[in-house]
């Protein structure tokens, strides 16, 4: 009878235990779902992330270069205003102005010459170089407009008696260029400050008489004259006064 009962169990026993371990292979599978589920993945969060495109990232640069370049424009053509255009024709006071004021520029370029020569004062040799530095390149501007012109280049006896009743003030004689050409030192020094400053005053008398060309170069340079020859004016009486 207990045979029996024992043989009868058997089955029921197993039926049992293999629900049991059924059972708990599921609770296991459904825990590791969950827990595989809820464990964050780094990989996606990165890739997740928007990354700029080369495109986007370089579009900032690309406006600044754009606004820089539109910038250095407007700067060019604001300075590339046009130039106000010289007369058809030179007026007789041009002519005239250029005319005289060449022998009168040589004259200045040639009693420096003798400064560089004749003196050893720093501040006079120093303005000497200053006048030939200013002047000849004027000599060799107004030499191009009379070419332009058609008029002859002339010396200076020439230029007075083709404007007669118009002296080139200030201009030394031959007297006195000989005199600036035999001094030397501190009796140079005086001669050639006295004579420049009476050379630079004609020049500048000279030079008013244009001022309001019509032609602009020539307007320019009358002005020019007139501001730097007042200046070296002031330079060289302080000289004679130490």
């Amino acid at each position: 009878m207990n045979v029996v009962l024992r043989a009868r169990a058997l089955p029921a026993v197993a039926l049992l235990a293999a629900g049991a371990l059924a059972a708990c292979g599921s609770s296991n599978s459904m825990d590791m779902s969950v827990s595989s589920s809820a464990a964050p993945s780094s990989a996606p969060a990165e890739s997740s992330a928007p990354q700029p495109s080369d495109q986007e990232s370089s579009a900032p640069e690309s406006s600044a270069a754009e606004s820089e370049s539109s910038a250095s424009g407007s700067s060019a053509s604001g300075s590339s205003a046009p130039q106000p255009m010289p007369p058809a024709e030179p007026s007789p006071a041009d002519i005239m102005f250029a005319q005289m004021m060449i022998p009168h520029h040589e004259q200045a370029v040639v009693m420096s010459d003798y400064a560089l020569e004749n003196t050893s004062n720093p501040e006079v040799l120093a303005l000497a170089e200053q006048i030939k530095a200013a002047q000849q390149p004027e000599i060799e501007q107004m030499t191009s407009w009379l070419e332009e012109w058609g008029v002859p280049v002339m010396s200076g006896m020439d230029a007075m008696g083709a404007h007669a009743g118009h002296g080139m003030s200030g201009m030394i004689t031959d007297e006195q260029l000989d005199e600036l050409a035999g001094a030397t030192d501190a009796d140079f020094d005086v001669l050639y400050l006295a004579y420049m400053i009476d050379h630079h005053e004609g020049a500048i008398d000279m030079a008013q008489s244009v001022v309001d060309s019509q032609d602009p170069r020539v307007a320019a340079l009358a002005a020019a004259i007139i501001e730097a020859q007042r200046a070296e004016i002031v330079q060289m009486q302080r000289l004679i006064e130490e």
